[in-house]
């Protein structure tokens, strides 16, 4: 007859495996991706560029999208003052006019 070895009940829990707990989170990084990449972040920097580049040149640069805020570079004060005061309607309105699908809620300025 083999008797067990006495363990307690602490060492009797198994560590679980690093696959069981990378399921539960694989599905939230999966949905982050999906929707960093559903709102191509490229295109709606382009657009801004398209839209305002032309008009703007060398005086603002969209840099960066982010969580639905288009973030815009200003490197001229008098121009960032107009940007600030301007509808920001209509500034989203005119990125949807080249890229329709774009889901912008919010443009935000930085001077430098």
């Amino acid at each position: 007859m083999l008797l067990k070895p006495k363990v307690s009940k602490y060492q009797s829990k198994r560590t679980a495996s690093p696959i069981k707990h990378a399921k539960n989170y694989v599905y939230g990084y999966l949905k982050a991706i999906q929707r960093i990449v559903s709102s191509k972040p490229q295109e709606v920097i382009e657009a801004w560029n398209q839209a305002f580049g032309k008009t703007y040149s060398g005086m603002s640069q969209a840099i960066g999208f982010k969580d639905q805020i288009l973030f815009v570079k200003v490197y001229n004060s008098s121009l960032y003052a107009l940007l600030k005061q301007a509808s920001q309607r209509e500034l989203i309105s005119q990125i949807h006019k080249i890229v329709p699908y774009a889901n912008i809620q919010e443009i935000q300025f930085l001077l430098g």
